[in-house]
């Protein structure tokens, strides 16, 4: 488990970049435009995961699980720390 480093403007960020059809970059906010991103687990809203920690800590039905968030190529070169909790390729 490792704690989400947050953009300092990922609020910021995830508003003038508006959703169109897609969840925001979990690390900045931004929209995640490209087509073969990156996803990891979140848990907790603070908390990214591997599909082991899920399980360990009581599977998809645990309430603090929530699910698969992308992750922008520019946030995952700039964190190297968490390529270990990347899922498969999207």
């Amino acid at each position: 488990m490792i704690q989400i480093p947050f953009h300092p403007r990922y609020t910021e960020n995830m508003e003038r970049h508006g959703m169109r059809n897609s969840l925001p970059c979990v690390i900045c906010g931004k929209e995640v435009t490209a087509k073969n991103h990156k996803e990891v687990i979140m848990w907790s809203g603070m908390y990214l995961v591997t599909a082991q920690e899920v399980e360990e800590k009581g599977g998809i039905e645990h309430g603090a699980y929530m699910g698969n968030y992308p992750i922008g190529p520019d946030c995952l070169r700039q964190h190297p720390e968490i390529k270990p909790y990347v899922v498969k390729d999207k």
